[in-house]
C-alpha cells in the first residue's frame, strides 16, 4: 500500500509543484496598497474552495454485476479585482485536485440455488490535479449616462495535469466523461489552451441585452506515448436578454458552438458537429425568497469524419441531443441563512441510428450561510436516480451506417449521491500588508 502510493506521489510531484508555484505568485507579487492608492485603484481578494464526493452505481438489467464510478473533486479558486476608475479588472485562477475510482463487482458463476457466488472486486483508480486557468477580465464601465459596456477577456490554461495516461487509465477515464453521470472532471490535463472573449451590454429601464461571443484554442497533447492529440478549436456565438421587475425576472439565452477538426500525429480524421444552445429561466420573487424553473436545450449537428480516403459528413447523425429541465426554490430563514431546494430531470434524446437514449432525475438540498462580512459557507446533497442505454460498440468500424452501427444491449440503472462543502473569504490586502 505505501509503494503504491509513493509511485503515484513521485508521478504528479511535479505537476503539483507547478500549480503551486503559479498560486504563490499569484497572493505574493500583488501590487503594493500604496501603489495602488496612487493609481486610483482599489483591490479586493478572494479565496473560494469547495469539496465535493460524488459516486453513481451502474447495473444493467440483465445482469447481475455492478459498476461503482466515485469521485472526489476539490477545486481551489483564486481572484482579485482591481477598481481603475470607471473601469474594472479582474484576474482568476483555478486549480482542481481530483480522483477517479472505478470498482467493478462481477459474478464469475451463474447463479443457481446450490452453487454460491464467486464475488471479485475489478478495481481502478486515478487521481493528480487539474491543468491550471489564469483568466483576466476587463470591464470598461463608462459613465452612468452611457448604457452600453464592454467586457474583454483573456484566458489561459497551463498544462499542470497529467494527460499522458496508462491505455488502462484511458478506459477508466472515458467512463467518467459522460453527459449523463455529469462529474465535475472528466480529463486531468490537456494541451497548451488559450481563448478571447467579447461582449457588449446595453441597459433599458428592466431590460438588459448582452451580444457577444469567445474562440478558444486547444493546444497538443500526448494521450498515450508517442501518440499526439490535438482537438479542434471552438468559437461560440451568443445573445442573452434579462428582464428584471420586482415580481419576477425572465432570462433567455441563445448560443451556436462551432468545431474545427481534431487531429492524431499528422492526419485529420474527425470533426464535431456544431451545437445549438438555448436556455429559458423564470424567476419569482416573494417577500423572503424566490421559486425558479428553467429549461436547457443543446442540439447537435452531424459530425465529419475519415470514410476511406473521403473527409465528409456521416451518414446519419449519431450526436444526441440535450434536454434538461428545472424546479425549484430558495428561502431565507434569516439575513444570513439560505436554504435551497431543487429538482432537475435529464434527458438524452436517441440519434438518427435510435440509440443513446438517457434520463436522469435529481433532487437537491443546500444551505448558505454568512458567518462574517468577509467569511461565506455552503453545504449540500443530492440523490439521483435514472436508465440509461448500454451499447456494444464495433472499434473497427469507421463509417456510421444502420448495417454497422452500435447495437443496444439492454438498459443500466443509475442510482447517484453527492455531497459538497464548500467556504468563500474575502481578504483585505492593505490590512494584510
Amino acid at each position: 500500500k505505501d509503494r503504491f502510493y509513493l509511485v503515484i506521489f513521485v508521478d504528479v510531484s511535479s505537476h503539483i509543484s507547478l500549480s503551486y508555484l503559479c498560486f504563490m505568485l499569484l497572493f505574493f507579487f500583488q501590487p503594493k496598497p500604496a501603489v495602488l492608492e496612487q493609481m486610483g485603484t482599489t483591490q479586493f481578494e478572494r479565496l473560494k474552495t469547495e469539496f465535493s464526493y460524488k459516486q453513481w452505481h451502474l447495473k444493467k438489467s440483465n445482469q447481475v454485476s455492478t459498476d461503482q464510478l466515485r469521485q472526489i473533486s476539490w477545486p481551489w479558486v483564486w481572484s482579485s479585482r482591481f477598481q481603475l476608475g470607471n473601469s474594472e479588472l479582474k484576474m482568476t485562477m483555478v486549480t482542481r485536485f481530483a480522483t477517479m475510482q472505478r470498482q467493478k463487482e462481477e459474478y464469475e458463476k451463474e447463479i443457481v440455488a446450490t452453487d454460491p457466488r464467486e464475488l471479485s472486486l475489478n478495481k481502478q483508480s486515478l487521481f493528480g490535479i487539474t491543468d491550471t486557468q489564469i483568466v483576466f477580465d476587463y470591464h470598461l464601465q463608462r459613465k452612468a449616462r452611457f448604457l452600453t459596456d464592454w467586457f474583454i477577456g483573456l484566458g489561459f490554461s497551463l498544462p499542470t495535469g497529467k494527460n499522458q495516461l496508462r491505455p488502462v487509465d484511458v478506459e477508466l477515464a472515458n467512463q467518467f466523461y459522460s453527459e449523463v453521470l455529469d462529474f465535475q472532471i472528466s480529463r486531468l490535463g490537456e494541451g497548451f489552451n488559450r481563448g478571447i472573449s467579447l461582449f457588449t451590454t446595453h441597459r433599458f429601464s428592466t431590460l438588459c441585452i448582452a451580444v457577444g461571443g469567445n474562440y478558444l484554442v486547444k493546444g497538443k497533447y500526448s494521450v498515450l506515448p508517442n501518440q499526439l492529440y490535438k482537438p479542434g478549436n471552438e468559437s461560440h456565438l451568443q445573445a442573452a436578454t434579462l428582464w428584471k421587475g420586482q415580481l419576477f425576472s425572465w432570462r433567455n439565452n441563445l448560443g451556436f458552438r462551432h468545431y474545427s477538426h481534431d487531429s492524431f500525429g499528422e492526419q485529420t480524421w474527425f470533426q464535431q458537429g456544431g451545437e445549438i444552445l438555448g436556455d429559458t429561466s423564470l424567476t419569482l420573487n416573494f417577500p423572503r425568497g424566490q421559486l425558479f424553473i428553467g429549461q436547457h436545450l443543446i442540439n447537435r449537428l452531424r459530425n465529419s469524419q475519415i470514410d476511406g480516403d473521403r473527409f465528409g459528413l456521416q451518414i446519419r447523425n449519431t450526436n444526441s441531443n440535450f434536454r434538461q429541465s428545472r424546479l425549484g426554490g430558495r428561502y431565507h430563514i434569516s439575513p444570513l441563512i439560505q436554504i435551497e431546494l431543487r429538482y432537475e430531470r435529464l434527458f438524452i434524446l436517441p440519434n438518427e441510428n435510435k440509440i443513446g437514449r438517457a434520463s436522469v432525475r435529481h433532487t437537491s438540498f443546500s444551505v448558505s450561510a454568512q458567518f462574517r462580512d468577509y467569511l461565506w459557507a455552503n453545504a449540500g446533497c443530492s440523490i439521483g436516480q435514472g436508465e440509461m442505454q448500454a451499447l456494444k460498440s464495433n472499434a473497427n468500424v469507421t463509417v456510421i451506417s444502420p448495417a454497422t452501427t452500435s447495437a443496444p444491449e439492454g438498459q443500466i440503472r443509475l442510482n447517484g449521491l453527492s455531497f459538497w462543502v464548500g467556504v468563500r473569504q474575502n481578504f483585505d490586502l492593505h490590512k494584510i500588508n
